[in-house]
């Protein structure tokens, strides 16, 4: 699908893309998805590693329990909590990998103030590898 066809010209004229593209960029925003695709939710990624699969895995299962209680004690149920689960890449640099994915309205307010101990957390993360 074609979105937009942006003349040669524009892309080296100081300011002519943008001028150009803004219109566009402002009647695209607040549409909803095409062919009904779901819209993109903020979502958090949370990675543990490890030496052990098992000592990986344990710590990723511990958390999803503790996260699910958050979750229920503050009423979050648009906030879904996605695995634990190995990371696609599961093991890197000698260390065993599991990803939680929580994906809702403002997943990060859910982590804030609280202690996550050795675990890598990215907010709207480019990849989930």
């Amino acid at each position: 699908m074609v979105v937009a066809d942006i003349p040669a010209g524009a892309l080296r004229h100081p300011g002519g893309c943008r001028s150009r593209l803004q219109p566009f960029l402002q009647a695209g925003v607040g549409l909803p998805p095409p062919d009904g695709l779901p819209a993109v939710q903020p979502f958090v990624r949370l990675e543990y590693r490890h030496k052990t699969s098992e000592a990986a895995q344990a710590a990723a299962e511990a958390l999803a329990g503790q996260l699910r209680a958050w979750l229920e004690s503050q009423d979050r149920r648009a906030t879904e909590l996605i695995g634990p689960a190995p990371c696609f890449f599961s093991r890197e640099n000698g260390l065993y990998r599991w990803q939680i994915v929580l994906r809702g309205p403002d997943p990060a307010s859910l982590l804030r103030g609280r202690s996550m101990g050795e675990w890598r957390i990215e907010v709207d993360p480019p990849s989930l590898l």
